[in-house]
């Protein structure tokens, strides 16, 4: 910072000295008005929330006057047997691809591509035919043993979908413990499966990754579905609504 204040006849240190003293406030003001804009962002956001949540609420009070529970736990059922059976289905697709392509080349990177492509050739394996069949099946029991109060069948079903929720559990937490070594593989640059070019195989980590996560939330639906075929087809719950 000069001591003297150049004058006109020295143009370009003049405009040097300006420029200089200028620039303070200006980058305090950038900084203030950045400031500023996050925090009114931050705000509008925050009332976005808001308002979303009210609405939602009025929409499922306006949804529980309308509709009764019997009702809603009909939709329930019928929407988590859906997408039990996505589930199951995709999961199963996915490790049976996995294990062919395994057996053909044991050394390949598994990806879901590769997975596509197995169920371009073969969109129904047995594995996956025989889980959904079964579902299928044990869901229209479950219904019908609500509906006619059948306690032992009910418990059969019940103790047949633990078996999925148990395979389900099993499968998510080895698939996310492989997602994990395949992470920390990736991060150390020591990945154990290579392909032949020796690069990381990225795709094999979301492969398993994806799978896990869809496994982990196969695992969430039996318990939800036998919570909302009780609410849907439990006669005893129904009587005691009415009375």
């Amino acid at each position: 910072m000069l001591s003297n204040p150049p004058t006109l006849w020295n143009p370009l240190q003049l405009f040097l000295y300006l420029g200089e003293w200028a620039g303070v406030p200006i980058v305090l003001i950038a900084i203030v008005a950045t400031v500023l804009g996050t925090y009114r962002s931050l705000k509008d956001w925050i009332a976005f929330a808001a308002t979303t949540k009210r609405v939602a609420g009025r929409t499922q009070a306006w949804a529980m006057r309308l509709t009764t529970s019997q009702q809603r736990g009909l939709m329930r059922f019928s929407l988590l047997s859906a997408l039990m059976v996505a589930l199951s289905y995709t999961v199963a697709a996915i490790i049976a691809a996995a294990i062919q392509a395994i057996k053909v080349n044991p050394e390949v990177a598994f990806s879901l591509h590769d997975a596509l492509k197995g169920v371009e050739v073969q969109p129904w394996p047995p594995v996956a035919v025989c889980l959904v069949v079964g579902e299928i099946a044990g869901l229209g029991i479950l219904g019908v043993a609500r509906i006619a109060d059948l306690r032992g069948v009910q418990n059969l079903v019940t103790a047949l979908g633990s078996v999925i929720w148990f395979a389900a559990w099993v499968v998510g937490l080895l698939l996310a413990r492989d997602t994990v070594i395949l992470c920390l593989g990736l991060l150390l640059g020591a990945v154990g499966p290579r392909t032949s070019s020796g690069a990381p195989p990225v795709p094999l980590l979301v492969t398993v990754a994806i799978t896990a996560g869809l496994s982990l939330l196969l695992a969430q639906l039996p318990r939800r579905i036998r919570s909302a075929s009780a609410d849907a087809f439990d006669s005893s719950r129904q009587l005691s609504a009415r009375y």
